[in-house]
């Protein structure tokens, strides 16, 4: 609307038809000045810092999963394991590694949990190496049990810190439940020591009392009394494995039953175990804590280096069911950690148990004598609050009745 009244009268020399219009523009200027803010740009101009804000997380969480596996290849590289580990925030998947290798990362500052990839987690797998890693030969080494078979000390040489630190945590690692003493040093110069190898080695000492080792670059020495044979063979191909051209001096002796007194029943036994079946007891005990029966991750599947080994505890259990005097029973219990539901881990354990009475029976032992029952994370033997206590958690029991 013009600001103009018809009965004005223009200025000399101007349009008022072109005043009219030039006070229109400006009145209608005003008028969309003071109007309300809208239009399709507003919501999305809103959109723009929730776009920011996605954006910086999905920065930093790429970020915190690099950092993470950035420091666990470092972690696994130190300390001679192999490996590869991918994050998806701060939960793992461990591929191509073993459980030494496993436990270390979960002890990488930041991270949450730790699986292992399609295939599972096996036994512990040295770096076969005659001479240590690179700057020398590696220096003599020691491994000595104490008399109750808690303690392990560990004696060597190694080149830095970094490797002392490697050494340690493997060995700790593969030795849950273990108090490891460390009367390791540091020289620079001496090649550093296969960590994967020392810790396999010394978890097939695991428990067993008054046991040394001592190993030079030619030759590792084995002495101390040990349960069984089979015990007796573990340790020595463990030494094997962590070097290949050393001469193996296995010198370990396997101790003659002794008797012992007869144990009371235990309520699910319809008699006694004799005194010797009860030294059989303690000698399968012994047994698979220095080596648990393994299972691919998440599992019911039993390794093939574990079916081996229950065969050769079949064998041994297999004159104590069913003679005069013996075992009435055999007892196979399934045990997991507290990781997971409640109702999980009571099916696997239970799945467990299923298959370790499947691989004895396929061994030779009568199905109708065994009992197999999984108790899940309800009889826990360590602390679920650290990856060694959850380790010596995930079991398999196996008693005379």
């Amino acid at each position: 609307m013009s600001s103009i009244r018809p009965d004005a009268h223009p200025d000399p020399g101007r349009d008022p038809v072109r005043r009219i219009t030039t006070h229109t523009d400006v009145d209608t200027v005003v008028r969309r000045g003071w109007r309300g803010v809208g239009g399709w740009w507003w919501p999305a101009l809103l959109l723009v810092p929730l776009l920011l804000a996605g954006l910086a997380a999905l920065t930093t969480h790429g970020s915190v999963e690099s950092d993470l596996a950035a420091r666990s290849t470092d972690a696994l590289k130190k300390a001679g394991l192999g490996g590869s580990v991918a994050f998806s925030g701060r939960d793992g998947t461990l591929t191509g590694g073993d459980a030494a290798a496993k436990a270390l990362v979960e002890k990488v500052s930041g991270v949450r949990v730790v699986d292992a990839a399609a295939g599972g987690v096996g036994a512990v797998t040295a770096t076969p190496s005659a001479t240590g890693g690179a700057g020398g030969a590696a220096a003599p080494f020691g491994l000595a049990t104490s008399a109750d078979g808690k303690t392990l000390t560990v004696t060597a040489t190694v080149p830095d810190d970094a490797a002392k630190t490697a050494l340690l945590d493997a060995v700790r690692a593969a030795n849950p439940g273990v108090t490891v003493e460390d009367k390791v040093t540091v020289s620079a110069g001496v090649g550093a020591l296969p960590a994967a190898g020392l810790a396999a080695l010394s978890s097939a000492l695991k428990g067993l009392p008054g046991v040394n080792v001592a190993g030079t670059g030619s030759t590792i020495t084995l002495t101390g009394a040990v349960p069984s044979e089979m015990v007796k063979s573990a340790a020595g191909q463990a030494a094997a494995a962590l070097n290949p051209t050393a001469t193996i001096d296995n010198q370990l002796t396997v101790s003659a039953p002794s008797a012992s007194p007869t144990p009371s029943p235990s309520p699910a036994s319809t008699g006694t175990v004799s005194a010797s079946c009860a030294t059989v007891n303690t000698t399968v005990a012994a047994e698979l804590k220095a080596k648990p029966v393994q299972f691919a991750t998440g599992s019911a599947s039993i390794l093939p280096a574990s079916l081996t080994q229950l065969k050769s505890i079949a064998a041994q259990l297999k004159d104590c069911l069913g003679a005069e005097g013996g075992a009435s029973g055999l007892a196979v219990e399934g045990h997991t950690d507290n990781q997971g539901s409640d109702a999980l881990n009571t099916r696997l354990s239970q799945q467990r148990a299923d298959a370790v009475k499947a691989a004895l029976v396929s061994a030779g032992l009568p199905s109708g004598k065994i009992t197999a029952k999984g108790f899940g994370a309800g009889k826990p033997v360590a602390t679920n609050t650290t990856a060694e206590g959850r380790a010596l958690n995930r079991r398999v029991e196996i008693r005379l009745i």
